[in-house]
Formats: C-alpha cells, sequence, structure tokens
C-alpha cells in the first residue's frame, strides 16, 4: 500500500485492513490510476470487492496474514515427550516473540482466589534471586522460547493440569507480504473485469486478462503453500 494512502478496512466485523488497494488493482491493468470516485467501477466498489476476496484469501489458507497480540491459556503436560512444553496454535505462526509467560497458582492471591504468577524468560541464572507472585515471595521459574517451533519450554515446571499456563505473544508479519498483497489485487481485478464489461476496458483484450490472471492466482496460491520463515514479512 501506497504510504500516501491511508489503510482500508472492511465494512464488517472484524473490520480487518485490506491486504491490497485500489492502485495495486489498477496496476494490474496498467494503470495506477484507473479507479476514481467516477469510474464504472468506483473507488468504493473496489474497495469493497477487495475486502470480500481478502476475506477468502484467508480462508483459502487456514489463518490471516495480519499482525497480531494475543493472550490465551494452555494445558498444562507434565509428562511424556511435551512435559513443560507448551506447543501455540499453528494458525498463529510466524511468532514474532513471547512477552508474558505466566502459571495459576490455586489460592495464591491472599484472597484466597487463583493467582497468575510469572515466569522469567532466559536460563536458571537469569531467574535466580527473582522473587514473583502476590506477596513477592515465590522463586520465579524460568523458561526459552524457540520463535521457529512456536514452542515455549519450561525449566522446572512439569504441572499435569487444565489451562495451567498463560502466554501473551506477538504473531503474524508486521506487513502484508508482497505475494498477498498481489494476490489480493489480482482476484479483486478478475471481479472487476465483469464491472468493465460494457462499459470501459483498457486497451489489452480481456482474453489476454483473464490468462495472465488466471497464472498469477495458480502461482500465488502455490507459494501459500510453503510454511513461511520465522518474522518474514
Amino acid at each position: 500500500m501506497s504510504a500516501s494512502q491511508s489503510p482500508q478496512y472492511s465494512l464488517v466485523p472484524p473490520y480487518s485492513q485490506s491486504y491490497s488497494s485500489e492502485t495495486d488493482v489498477g496496476r494490474r491493468f496498467g494503470v495506477d490510476a484507473l479507479f476514481t470516485a467516477t469510474s464504472p467501477l468506483t473507488i468504493t466498489q473496489v474497495r469493497d470487492i477487495i475486502s470480500s476476496w481478502d476475506s477468502w484469501i484467508d480462508n483459502a489458507f487456514g489463518h490471516d496474514f495480519r499482525h497480531h497480540q494475543t493472550t490465551e491459556v494452555f494445558d498444562a503436560a507434565g509428562s511424556g515427550r511435551r512435559a513443560g512444553q507448551v506447543y501455540l496454535p499453528q494458525s498463529h505462526t510466524p511468532l514474532l516473540s513471547v512477552e508474558r509467560v505466566e502459571y495459576r497458582q490455586e489460592g495464591g492471591d491472599p484472597s484466597g482466589k487463583d493467582a497468575w504468577i510469572p515466569v522469567v524468560q532466559g536460563s536458571s541464572a537469569e531467574a535466580a534471586g527473582v522473587l514473583v507472585g502476590p506477596s513477592q515471595k515465590t522463586q520465579s521459574d524460568y523458561y526459552y522460547v524457540y520463535l521457529d517451533k512456536a514452542m515455549i519450554w519450561f525449566g522446572r515446571l512439569r504441572y499435569n493440569l487444565a489451562q495451567k499456563y498463560r502466554c501473551t505473544y506477538t504473531y503474524g508479519y508486521p506487513s502484508t507480504p508482497d505475494w498477498v498483497r498481489k494476490l489480493s489485487a489480482t482476484l479483486a481485478a478478475i471481479e472487476c473485469l465483469a464491472g468493465f464489461s460494457g462499459q470501459f476496458m483498457p486497451p489489452e483484450p480481456i482474453a489476454n486478462y483473464e490468462l495472465r490472471f488466471e497464472r498469477d492466482v495458480n502461482l500465488l496460491m502455490m507459494m501459500g503453500g510453503h510454511k513461511p520463515l520465522v518474522g518474514v514479512a
């Protein structure tokens, strides 16, 4: 999206920012300023077309390509191959950072309610002498983060309880990947062909556009089948 353009959002919940702009769609026809307030397909109409196809892209790949921070609760596995490990959802990749990790201490609050006890990121040396909890009397545990595996591994904690761990982390893409932006613009351009029919069409024959767009969509969809590199936008 051009730096001179303001971000465009879907008109329906969750009001997500669009992957491409009307300028990107016009560029698919070779004219950046193809769409205006008075063109056969107006800027408003093209933006709505983009939003509808962006939701299709998200459903096609099973996740979106936006930037997120979330807090989630996970069950604890204290034995077996995954003892002390938390695997974040595969749909929440690439994992960019983990901001906070806690475990639930039943009745740990002075009021008798459960308390969430923070854990220190790093080695045992990083956690040495760090006291946490409501009364600042609990020796902190530590954890490691594996961004490439979307995994958190605790140093000592080995609980076997439901919803024992709570993690706040950031995942996704700081900006829309170029291939997603192009796929979004290409899908919107295909729908725009029907809007041009009988009203206006750039110099290139419609059949040429259709063949080129079909080729591009196939190539871009193939790219989406590969697991992205960690943190690559």
